[in-house]
C-alpha cells in the first residue's frame, strides 16, 4: 500500500527538524582542523607555523669570542709587549741587571766586599774584605831587607818578602831551593846544571833540563826548572826533546 502523500510530507518535516545545524557544523569542523602553537596567530607576528616543517633557523657566520657565553678568549692582543727574560740578548734594567742575569748584562766589575780578590785592581792593602789582612814582610822589596825582618823570609822565583819559617813561606808559594830565611841565602846559589853548556849534554842529566829561551842549562824536572825560570814550550827536560839543535 502506497504511503499517501500527507504521511511522506510529516516524515520529511521530521527529518529537517532533528538534522544537526549545518552552519555549526562547519565551524566546529573548522575548528578541529585548527592546529595549537600555544598562542594566537597575533602572538606569532601574525605567521602562522607551516605545518610542513620547523621555521628556517638563520645561520651565524661571525661570532665574537666574548658574544659565546662559557668561552675564554685566551688569545693575547698584538699590543701587549712580551716581558723581558734572561737570555733575550737584551738587559731589560732594572728588572736584569750584571748580578741577576750576567748573559744579557755581563759580569759585574770587581767591587770590595763580593768574595773575590780580584787582582791588580783589589789587593790586601785596599780590600782587605776580599784579599785578606797584608803580610807584614810585604813592605820589604828586597832580600836584603827582608831577612833580617822577624818572621819574614825572601822568595827568590817571586821577588817578595814573606810571612815563614825557615823551610819556607807560611803560606807555601815558595819552594825550599829558592827560599832565602837569611840574608847570606840572598845570593842565588850555584846551579850545578849550568855547567852543561848545549841542550844534549844538559838533557841527558837526571836532575837538569834545558831551557831554549834562556839558552841555559837548570836544575828541574820533566815538569820544568826548580826556580821556575823558563815557560813551558821552552822546556827540554829530554835529549829527544832538543830537536837536533844540540
Amino acid at each position: 500500500m502506497r504511503p499517501s502523500f500527507t504521511a511522506l510530507a510529516l516524515v520529511a518535516v521530521l527529518a529537517a527538524c532533528s538534522a544537526p545545524d549545518r552552519g555549526q557544523l562547519n565551524i566546529d569542523d573548522d575548528a578541529a582542523a585548527t592546529v595549537d602553537t600555544g598562542g594566537s596567530p597575533d602572538d606569532m607576528g601574525g605567521t602562522t607555523p607551516d605545518a610542513q616543517g620547523p621555521p628556517d633557523v638563520p645561520v651565524v657566520s661571525d661570532v665574537a669570542v666574548a658574544d659565546v657565553p662559557g668561552v675564554v678568549d685566551v688569545s693575547v692582543p698584538e699590543d701587549v709587549p712580551v716581558a723581558p727574560r734572561c737570555g733575550d740578548g737584551t738587559c731589560t734594567m732594572p728588572r736584569e741587571d750584571c748580578t741577576n742575569c750576567p748573559r744579557d748584562c755581563g759580569a759585574c766589575p770587581a767591587r770590595c766586599g763580593d768574595g773575590e780578590c780580584t787582582a791588580p785592581r783589589e789587593n790586601c792593602m785596599n780590600c782587605p774584605r776580599d784579599c785578606g789582612v797584608c803580610d807584614g814582610c810585604n813592605v820589604a822589596s828586597t832580600c836584603d831587607t827582608c831577612t833580617p825582618m822577624n818572621n819574614c823570609g825572601w822568595c827568590r822565583n817571586s821577588g817578595h818578602c814573606l810571612t815563614g819559617t825557615t823551610t819556607g813561606p807560611t803560606d807555601r808559594s815558595c819552594t825550599t831551593a829558592q827560599w832565602a830565611w837569611t840574608m847570606n841565602q840572598c845570593a842565588a846559589p850555584v846551579d850545578p846544571c849550568n855547567a852543561f853548556t848545549n841542550c844534549n849534554l844538559c838533557a841527558g842529566q837526571a836532575t837538569c833540563g834545558w831551557c831554549a829561551n834562556l839558552n841555559r842549562c837548570l836544575t828541574g824536572t820533566t815538569a820544568g826548572p826548580n826556580n821556575g825560570a823558563c815557560r813551558g814550550v821552552d822546556w827540554r827536560p829530554m835529549p829527544a826533546t832538543c830537536g837536533g839543535g844540540g
